[in-house]
């Protein structure tokens, strides 16, 4: 792992430095690790910059003061990375959940 030298004064702040540095390639093996099981063919900063405007909404009723929170899917591209990395979310466009359902049947019928 390289890590390009800071000059930071405090001892404290360089040790956050590599720990950041540390958690985001560790992220990344993480991706790739993911990427060989699933046998995606997009890389991990495809994958990164798809995932960036996924949004989470989380809304508080008034009266009851329940929270609910929903994941937001927009294209087809975060509709992919929902079957990947098997997490709940809705797609609110059409053509989304269609691509969503069409991905969940390959998926099935690649499975052993």
């Amino acid at each position: 792992m390289k890590i390009r030298p800071t000059f930071l004064r405090l001892r404290g702040r360089t040790e956050a430095h590599i720990c950041i540095a540390f958690v985001a390639y560790i992220g990344n093996k993480e991706l790739e690790r993911i990427q060989k099981i699933k046998q995606s063919v997009l890389s991990p900063l495809k994958i990164i910059a798809i995932a960036k405007p996924i949004y989470v909404i989380t809304i508080e009723t008034p009266l009851k003061k329940e929270t609910m929170e929903t994941t937001l899917i927009l294209n087809k591209d975060q509709a992919y990375l929902v079957i990947i990395f098997e997490f709940k979310a809705s797609c609110p466009c059409v053509e989304a959940r269609k691509i969503k359902s069409k991905t969940t049947k390959a998926l099935r019928t690649r499975r052993p």
